[in-house]
């Protein structure tokens, strides 16, 4: 990367239940839900006394594929949709629950009885319980007298014509089986079903950038209310309908038969019905599994009472339905309380500067990939390697015992190599005194495959030295063991990072380097603080200022805005000037740093402002595409593509265009890039050499041991859908600079990009 930031370094270092008859663990959590936990694991008060609604709770299938897949699933969907909203709780559970076990290879482990147990009685609202093996069959009717019984699987029933009354029997109800299109073909009219109040994610919620400015960016997390759907039954005759429940429902079960009681469309017959178990949902990991709740469900204004009591408490409901009186419809039930904990807001994790330690390392590895699973949106690109490289990294350490900072970084680097993303790095903690690692004060380019100084602050580094070898050991093997730490998006970008990270360290080095003129020397290079550093090492590529190329009246007018202009005000004035000139270069072959990074709202709407003038009388943005949730199973994937009216001609840039770009040139300097061109449709040429290919807004996940990680969070392409990431922006007249112009201070794709606009070329 080609800029440093204030709040973290960014980098990659080269581095059984004991089951109760019912087949349940129960939880002791508050609220109805969960279990209790210490001081260093909770997120706040747990709430009051638990109910019994996890021995009540009936499982769904067990599943014995990819266990470590499923505990990443589960986690992810418990630390980002669960009701509590405790998200650090839970990845201290899950780290906890992993420091030890390796008796089954590969990662048995985790799927084990007693690590599904122990996690669910850390968190509330969750519950484990042993999976269902029992398959479940079609659905089926049988007539006793004039009382149809239906028996729920999948499909519908025919209710015979001589059924004076319906008995659905939901304790015979298997998750996987949607009880919807059965109930609606029971029932006749309308049934309204409850609002529900869940969390939506917009993207993934950034955890390391926003903390640091006090504010979200463009991702977020807020609590929705759903309208509730309208149920269209379908049965001809509206008949008096009897829900048989038993000591344990299914989640779906619990729900229907809520509903259709509170509706006074059902009676009861049998045992009390949850309302937690009815906003759970069911995630197996092995032979076991997690019920987590993940919603309010809310009649009217009100929440679903805790329980909906049976009209009739039965063990034998089939033998004692006739003592229910079916020849009215059934009475209203009266208000009742909703103690259990509600849908709270999710505030984000606090930074956890506990030890490192391998269960933490593995927590890491499963929240990493939980995260990039939900909200990475660019696996139909860069193909989805990310299983495979979570089992790869928990073999590495599945018997391990003691693990360092170099062990985690490397283990989250090879991770996000897997996604091929410019914005992926690893966040290291900080030193034991507070500050970050030290470096070599050395930026270097990519020229002919070897990284080469283009800024030194050290007099032992020259411009156009080529780096040969680090502490001994070539560059060649050092990039090569390198590769599969970093995440890039094209293989000049990937050394660049890779040469940056070898700067990262804190004592001095030996460089082996050769000069323009192929000699070579070693050098000894201090590390530098970040305090020390000088102010102009976030550098540009080039520190030209803007203004006139060579005489006015030769009409080519130059702006920089590769960081150089450090106001919106003094970019504006430079946008200003060019609009009397016949060609205009735009250099933006690096970041915008100082304008993105540090700018005020009044600084970024001027900035936006000239960037409205450049773009011309139509502007036409990108298009974005954002991972949506609204609930666990609300997925989608939203699109815009703006297009509306800028700045008349008479304000904007009105001569020739030329651009200016380079590997340096990622997310925001590619975004100005595409819509500068998407706008101007063919009246920009670009010069230079390919961009990164990396746009679309940063995020990240706080993980465990004070380690993050950032990846992209929003999909960009050009407007009409054409891939951009890792493609780039493709120049149309290719230069590739030289060690040697490096080194005489020659800009030579400037030199070009003057060539093509002067008079007679």
């Amino acid at each position: 990367m080609k800029y440093l930031t204030s709040l973290r370094l960014q980098l990659v270092a080269a581095l059984c239940f004991a089951l109760p008859a019912c087949g349940t663990v129960r939880n002791s959590t508050g609220a109805g839900d969960g279990g209790t936990a210490d001081a260093t694991t909770s997120d706040g008060p747990l709430g009051p006394p638990a109910s019994d609604w996890c021995l009540r709770a009936l499982p769904g299938a067990s599943n014995d594929a990819a266990p470590l897949i499923a505990l990443s699933r589960a986690h992810a969907a418990i630390r980002f949709f669960g009701s509590d909203g405790a998200q650090r709780k839970a990845d201290r559970a899950l780290a906890e629950v992993l420091e030890s076990g390796a008796e089954q290879t590969p990662f048995g482990f985790v799927a084990a009885k007693d690590v599904i147990a122990r996690y669910a009685a850390a968190l509330p609202n969750v519950c484990a319980i042993a999976g269902n093996t029992s398959p479940g069959g079609e659905a089926s009717v049988e007539l006793r007298g004039d009382l149809a019984v239906v028996h729920p699987g999948s499909g519908t029933v025919q209710i015979p014509a001589q059924a004076k009354a319906i008995a659905l029997d939901l304790r015979e109800h298997r998750p996987g089986n949607d009880l919807a299109p059965l109930i609606a073909s029971l029932i006749a009219g309308e049934l309204n079903l409850p609002k529900e109040r869940v969390r939506k994610h917009f993207g993934h919620r950034d955890e390391v950038w926003a903390p640091a400015r006090g504010s979200d960016n463009i991702y977020g997390t807020t609590i929705e209310t759903i309208e509730g759907p309208v149920l269209s039954g379908t049965a001809q005759r509206d008949l008096p309908l009897v829900l048989i429940t038993g000591r344990q429902l299914s989640p779906q079960a619990s729900y229907f038969a809520a509903v259709l009681r509170l509706e006074q469309r059902a009676l009861l017959i049998g045992h009390d019905v949850f309302a937690a178990i009815a906003e759970s949902r069911w995630i197996a990991v092995g032979k076991s599994g997690l019920l987590w709740r993940d919603r309010d469900l809310i009649r009217g204004v009100t929440r679903l009472p805790d329980r909906i009591a049976a009209d009739l408490e039965s063990d034998a409901p089939l033998d004692q339905i006739s003592e229910l009186d079916l020849s009215t419809p059934p009475a209203a039930i009266s208000a009742a309380p909703a103690s259990r904990a509600a849908l709270s807001d999710s505030p984000l994790p606090a930074r956890d500067t506990l030890p490192i330690s391998v269960g933490r390392l593995r927590a890491n590895l499963l929240m990493l990939h939980g995260a990039l699973r939900l909200f990475f949106p660019y696996f139909p690109i860069v193909g989805d390697q990310i299983d495979q490289r979570l089992e790869q990294q928990f073999k590495l350490f599945e018997r391990a015992d003691a693990i360092g900072a170099q062990d985690m970084g490397r283990a989250l680097g090879r991770m996000l190599n897997a996604i091929k993303d410019g914005h992926a790095f690893v966040g290291m903690p900080l030193q034991s005194n507070g500050t970050m690692p030290m470096l070599l004060p050395v930026r270097w380019e990519n020229i002919a495959g070897l990284p080469t100084a283009y800024y030194s602050a050290t007099s032992a580094v020259k411009k156009g030295d080529a780096l040969i070898a680090v502490d001994g050991q070539s560059i060649q093997s050092l990039l090569a063991n390198g590769e599969p730490l970093v995440s890039y998006t094209n293989p000049v970008t990937r050394d660049i990072n890779l040469a940056y990270q070898l700067m990262l360290r804190d004592k001095p080095a030996v460089l082996t380097l050769r000069a323009p003129d192929g000699s070579e020397r070693k050098e000894t290079v201090e590390p530098l603080s970040y305090a020390s550093l000088p102010t102009d090492f976030i550098a540009m590529w080039t520190e030209r200022p803007s203004g006139w190329l060579g005489a006015p009246s030769d009409g080519i007018y130059y702006i920089n805005l590769d960081g150089e202009t450090s106001s919106g005000q003094a970019v504006l004035q430079a946008v200003e000037q060019a609009r009397s000139a016949r060609a205009v270069i735009l250099d933006m072959r690096g970041y915008p740093w100082p304008q993105v990074r540090q700018a005020s709202p009044q600084e970024a709407g001027l900035r936006w402002t000239a960037m409205l003038k450049m773009f011309g009388p139509t502007v036409v943005r990108p298009a974005y595409r954002l991972p949506e949730y609204t609930g666990y199973l609300g997925y989608q994937l939203t699109s815009s593509a703006e297009q509306f009216a800028g700045p008349p001609a008479s304000e904007s840039l009105s001569g020739e265009l030329v651009l200016l770009i380079g590997p340096n040139a990622q997310s925001s300097a590619e975004d100005f890039a595409l819509t500068l061109l998407a706008s101007r449709r063919g009246k920009v040429t670009v010069i230079g050499r390919r961009s990164s290919g990396t746009d679309g807004n940063i995020t990240g996940i706080q993980l465990l041991s004070d380690f993050t990680a950032t990846f992209t969070g929003l999909e960009v392409r050009w407007p009409n859908g054409e891939v951009f990431h890792g493609r780039g922006i493709v120049p149309d007249i290719v230069v590739e600079p030289t060690a040697a112009d490096i080194a005489a201070g020659r800009d030579t794709v400037l030199e070009r990009a003057a060539a093509r606009l002067s008079p007679g070329s």
